[in-house]
């Protein structure tokens, strides 16, 4: 690796605690890997022989049954993703596949459950990340039930907005993958894409452009217990 990844690798949250020794074992059996879009990671209900972690780009982790597939959340740079998989050594419960050109640290299970327990600090950023994805993940399920369509559709261009500190934001990935991660079919995203008209948001293929920040938020009623 060059010294510039190694840095870059050195100053991701959990990594950054690690000690000396801790770190470059592990670093030594580790590899960067460029992915272009649409690689499959992992697979569903496989056993993890990597923890991946994105440097840039994003990947989406899908979770199929039966004839039925849908997205449960999207990563970006700097979030471990199937840790508490690799952590337990045991089956992932969703396939993971990059949705743009990607670059990932690629940590082998064995490497990473060896610096865990060799290392106190990383053990606890370990645990705390394992804490944070738990936490989205009980939001992800209140977000799911307890608001309909068009709140959490208002909801999610809010957080992307305050995300890039823009009321123009372009949508990332393709609308049926969105439509999915916010738990609805195309056509009822297309439905409650045209019910947010009124609310101050335009659609513009994949532009979004907020018009009027205050409609949509009295609409979406953003609350710390959903939206992180």
């Amino acid at each position: 690796m060059r010294a510039e990844d190694i840095q870059a690798i050195r100053a991701l949250p959990g990594f950054s605690v690690m000690d000396d020794a801790v770190f470059s074992r592990m670093l030594a059996v580790s590899f960067l890997q460029t992915f272009p879009t649409g690689v499959v990671l992992h697979e569903q209900d496989s056993l993890a022989d990597f923890l991946f972690v994105l440097l840039s780009g994003s990947a989406e982790l899908t979770a199929c049954h039966g004839n039925s597939e849908g997205t449960v959340t999207i990563y970006g740079p700097g979030r471990p993703f199937s840790l508490a998989a690799v952590i337990s050594d045991k089956p992932t419960l969703a396939c993971a596949r990059t949705i743009g050109p990607s670059l990932a640290l690629m940590v082998p299970a064995s490497a990473l459950r060896s610096a865990i327990s060799e290392c106190c600090r990383f053990s606890q950023a370990m645990l705390v990340e394992v804490s944070r994805q738990n936490l989205d993940l009980v939001r992800e399920i209140n977000n799911q039930k307890l608001r309909n369509s068009a709140e959490r559709l208002a909801n999610w261009i809010l957080s992307s907005a305050e995300r890039v500190g823009a009321e123009r934001i372009q949508l990332p990935f393709r609308k049926r993958t969105l439509a999915s991660l916010l738990g609805m079919t195309p056509e009822n995203l297309s439905r409650t894409i045209a019910s947010l008209e009124p609310h101050g948001v335009s659609f513009h293929g994949a532009a979004i452009a907020i018009r009027d920040a205050e409609a949509l938020r009295r609409l979406a009623r953003p609350t710390a217990l959903i939206d992180a």
